[in-house]
C-alpha cells in the first residue's frame, strides 16, 4: 500500500507574473506593470421551479469575467490611446492581460484575458509622503479568455 503524498508548500503555485498589454493600430505595446491582480470567471444563473415541483432546478447559462486590478503608472501608449478614443477615436484601446503561476515540477498555467476594460485609467499621482512606486487600483472587465499553457497534472 502506498502512503498519500503529503501536499507541501513549495507545490502550490505563486502568483507573481504577468503583463498587461494593448494593440493600437495592429502593434503591441506594453500598458502598465502590475502590482496585483484578480480576474475570475462568474457563472450566470438561471433557476425555475416548475409548477407542481417543490425543489428548484438551476442551469448555467452564460458567463462574465470580472476582476480587478492595482498598478503602477500607466506607459505613455496607453494614455495615448485612451487620450486618443476620448477624442472620438474609433474604439477604446485592445487592452489583453497575460498571467501565468508556475510550479517546479508540474509547470505552469498561463491565461489571456482578452478586450478587457478597465474603470479606473490613472494618468498621474503626486505624493510628498514617500519615496515609494504609486500604483493606481481599478476594477476590470473581460470579453474572453483562453489557457495558454496549462500544468501537467
Amino acid at each position: 500500500m502506498a502512503l498519500a503524498r503529503t501536499r507541501r508548500l513549495s507545490d502550490i503555485p505563486t502568483g507573481h507574473d504577468g503583463k498587461a498589454y494593448l494593440m493600437v493600430d495592429g502593434r503591441r505595446y506594453e500598458a502598465f506593470l502590475v502590482s496585483k491582480m484578480s480576474i475570475n470567471f462568474e457563472t450566470i444563473p438561471d433557476e425555475k421551479r416548475f409548477l407542481q415541483e417543490r425543489m428548484t432546478q438551476h442551469a448555467a447559462r452564460g458567463g462574465n469575467i470580472t476582476g480587478s486590478i492595482t498598478y503602477y503608472n500607466c506607459t505613455s501608449a496607453l494614455v495615448k490611446a485612451i487620450e486618443d478614443w476620448k477624442n472620438g477615436g474609433a474604439d477604446y484601446p485592445d487592452i489583453t492581460i497575460q498571467a501565468y503561476a508556475s510550479v517546479s515540477g508540474i509547470g505552469r498555467q498561463e491565461i489571456l484575458a482578452t478586450g478587457v476594460i478597465l474603470k479606473n485609467i490613472g494618468l498621474v499621482t503626486l505624493d510628498d509622503s514617500g519615496d515609494t512606486a504609486t500604483t493606481f487600483d481599478s476594477d476590470l472587465t473581460a470579453d474572453d479568455f483562453q489557457t495558454i499553457e496549462s500544468y501537467k497534472e
